[in-house]
């Protein structure tokens, strides 16, 4: 097994397939990916936002990809080093 050591700052974010497998509601081949996941992990590490804003900007932002119409379940783990 591998460690992995956190910095102060460090955002760390495990999530279910549900989040990146989140279809656009008007085009079902496009994905929320994980190319999206990234890109809001890190607007939101360079803004220092919290561990529970970031949670709740990446199920936000899959909900309103889907039309609000997600039919997986998404769990999120985030944890932010202070």
């Amino acid at each position: 097994s591998e460690r992995v050591a956190l910095e102060s700052g460090d955002v760390l974010v495990a999530f279910t397939d549900g989040l990146i497998e989140a279809d656009d509601a008007s085009d079902r081949d496009a994905l929320f990916g994980e190319d999206r996941v990234r890109e809001i992990v890190a607007e939101a590490a360079a803004r220092g936002d919290s561990a529970e804003e970031l949670t709740k900007r990446l199920a936000e932002a899959a909900l309103a990809f889907s039309g609000q119409a997600h039919e997986d379940d998404i769990t999120l783990v985030v944890m932010r080093r202070l």
